[in-house]
């Protein structure tokens, strides 16, 4: 008997053909997105090692300029502070005779003159230590102290014909004691009992000098008159003036003796607070006094 199909099995063989047809179409609509997408992958990852490529040529430019000053620093001679004190006490010595011409400032530092002032320090000094087979520093590290001490000694009467000898004095004179006091209020830091939060706060305001107030020198030296910093708060300046009381009573008295007196001044420094001052360091703004430093 014939096969008979039915209207039904017609129609169902019918949508069965078509959603093989669309999934066809969407398998391949979905492989033309992925192509797609691979081929942007592939773009953007050869942009990426193209940029990566052009960092490391950056990088070896660079370091191709850097590497002959490293190679400098690492050669430059290293001059121990024994012998540039035991030089600059001999140069003075000499100094003192009249058959001893000094620098000349006019030349270069190994112009013929020169050297010859260098030859004879360098007598000088082997014999200050007893004899040339005594003597700890090499004739390198002389040489290289020698120049140094050249240049400083060319600043200082630079700046002595411009005028500006006194007030270079004057600042690194302040800039020293600023040092020293930074110093010794992180030792006092080290070693006082504070809590961890409290010694934290204050050793962030210790690496910077802007917490730290000015000071000039009154009765020739023998005393320094302390302009404190405006907008300082008495929490700020209580825990600096316990680091300081601290660190006395740590030292000697012979210690205590040699430091130079203190005193307040009346008038305040109005050198800015910095951006980044914590709120219990600095006081309000409004109440600030407009003292003139």
């Amino acid at each position: 008997m014939a096969n008979v199909i039915s209207d039904d099995h017609v129609v169902l063989l019918e949508q069965t053909l078509h959603k093989n047809q669309q999934m066809i179409a969407e398998n391949q609509k979905l492989r033309e997105e992925m192509k797609a997408k691979e081929e942007e992958h592939s773009k953007v990852l050869r942009e990426v090692l193209t940029e990566l490529k052009n960092i490391r040529q950056k990088e070896d430019n660079v370091a191709n300029r850097v590497r002959p000053q490293l190679q400098r620093r690492r050669n430059k001679i290293q001059v121990p502070s024994t012998c540039r004190r035991t030089l600059r006490k001999v140069f003075k010595t000499l100094a003192t005779k009249d058959d001893f011409p000094g620098f000349y400032l006019t030349e270069r530092v190994d112009s013929a003159n020169n050297c010859h002032v260098l030859e004879r320090v360098k007598l000088e000094i082997y014999h200050y230590v007893g004899g040339q087979d005594k003597c700890q520093w090499s004739d390198a590290q002389i040489e290289e102290a020698f120049k140094r001490y050249f240049l400083s000694t060319f600043e200082t009467e630079r700046k002595k014909e411009q005028g500006k000898y006194e007030e270079h004095k004057r600042l690194c004179r302040r800039q020293g004691r600023k040092r020293e006091k930074v110093t010794r209020r992180t030792l006092a830091l080290d070693k006082i009992g504070w809590d961890t939060q409290k010694k934290g706060q204050m050793a962030e305001l210790l690496i910077t000098e802007a917490y730290m107030s000015s000071e000039d020198s009154d009765d020739n030296g023998r005393r320094y008159v302390v302009k404190e910093l405006s907008w300082e708060s008495r929490k700020l300046s209580k825990r600096k003036k316990q680091l300081d009381k601290f660190y006395h009573k740590q030292h000697s008295q012979r210690t205590k003796e040699r430091l130079v007196p203190r005193v307040r001044g009346e008038e305040l420094s109005l050198r800015s607070k910095p951006d980044d001052c914590p709120e219990w360091a600095c006081i309000d703004s409004n109440n600030i006094s407009t003292n003139s430093e």
